[in-house]
């Protein structure tokens, strides 16, 4: 089962490079996204914290209700555990899918975002009393928001870092509840 998950990680992957340099055109800085929380990291004893921030450079208007894009995230993640590091800076690169809700309002544009299996590298392989295989992992986030009518993103998420059970130390770390603010361009 892993050499399968592997295989189909290293097939689908060429598909997003074709597919960006398909739409070479829309190679751009699309948003930039500030995001600050943290909470309690389930099944363990430990507080963590996330800042992140986030890039979104390549995008395709699928629909006006569906995008799907490509961006770069730093981030660092802290926690207050007593073992372990303290601390773990996380580079990224994500896909993400955007979908909004089909009825604007005075507020602005309603959305749901998935972000999934964002190939991640981490300064260290654990936070706290969670550990990793190895310095590489995967980021998560789901979040939901609104774009303001003047292109102001505020958005709720909830963000993961695993490795997918690609190695069999996989505790995986969470930032539970995120405020992200941001602007799109």
């Amino acid at each position: 089962m892993k050499t399968l998950r592997r295989f189909t990680f290293i097939l689908t992957l060429p598909l997003w490079v074709a597919s960006a340099l398909v739409h070479a055109n829309n190679f751009d800085v699309h948003s930039l996204v500030l995001n600050v929380g943290g909470g309690k990291q389930f099944d363990a004893s430990q507080d963590n914290q996330l800042v992140a921030f986030d890039v979104e450079w390549w995008a395709w208007n699928r629909s006006p209700r569906q995008t799907l894009s490509i961006g770069s995230s730093v981030a660092q993640w802290r926690t207050n555990a007593n073992m372990g590091a303290k601390v773990v800076n996380v580079v990224s690169i994500y896909p993400q899918l955007t979908l909004y809700y089909p009825q604007d309002f005075p507020v602005g544009k309603v959305f749901f975002q998935v972000r999934a299996l964002g190939p991640s590298w981490l300064s260290e392989n654990a936070l706290g009393d969670r550990h990793q295989s190895r310095n590489f992992a995967f980021n998560a986030r789901l979040a939901a928001g609104i774009v303001t009518p003047n292109d102001w993103i505020i958005s709720l998420s909830y963000q993961h870092i695993s490795n997918a059970g690609w190695s069999r130390t996989n505790d995986g770390w969470d930032s539970p509840i995120n405020l992200a603010i941001g602007r799109r361009f």
